[in-house]
């Protein structure tokens, strides 16, 4: 009996860490199976890297997400600590007296009014704009009374 001959090739993919030797009598189907046995775990490859890429994705975008819940956290916390610093103040302010005394004021001030001490209003919501210069001697004052 004639030794029959005998064809080999060794595949591998490193990727996956597989390894196989396809063997037959004929070269040409041995080249075949070579070829589809490297096609199937090509296949199986690019379905692992993506899964892995779709993990990486979503553990990417979790670290975003807690990122930005903490920095709304604290953007949270600096309003609030400026709202209660603004509260802070109107509190204090309402404890205090503002009227001005004029006749306390060195030198007292010159109205445009004829000299006559302004009157303030106290109605809310209401503003007076007080402009007064002084010229090195005397003060010269201006009232602009209930602004809204």
């Amino acid at each position: 009996m004639l030794p029959r001959e005998s064809y080999y090739i060794d595949v591998e993919h490193e990727g996956l860490n597989k390894f196989r030797r396809i063997t037959g009598s004929n070269h040409y189907v041995v080249e075949q199976k070579a070829a589809a046995q490297l096609n199937t775990w090509q296949e199986m490859w690019q379905k692992k890297v993506e899964i892995e890429n779709r993990k990486k994705e979503k553990e990417k975008a979790a670290k975003n997400k807690e990122a930005k819940i903490q920095l709304a956290k604290q953007k949270t916390e600096d309003a609030e600590k400026a709202l209660k610093n603004i509260n802070d103040t109107l509190l204090f302010t309402l404890d205090i007296d503002d009227t001005i005394d004029w006749d306390n004021c060195i030198p007292e001030p010159k109205w445009q009014n004829g000299g006559v001490n302004p009157t303030l209003s106290t109605t809310a919501g209401y503003v007076d704009i007080l402009s007064v210069y002084w010229n090195g001697t005397s003060y010269y004052g201006t009232v602009g009374p209930d602004w809204r």
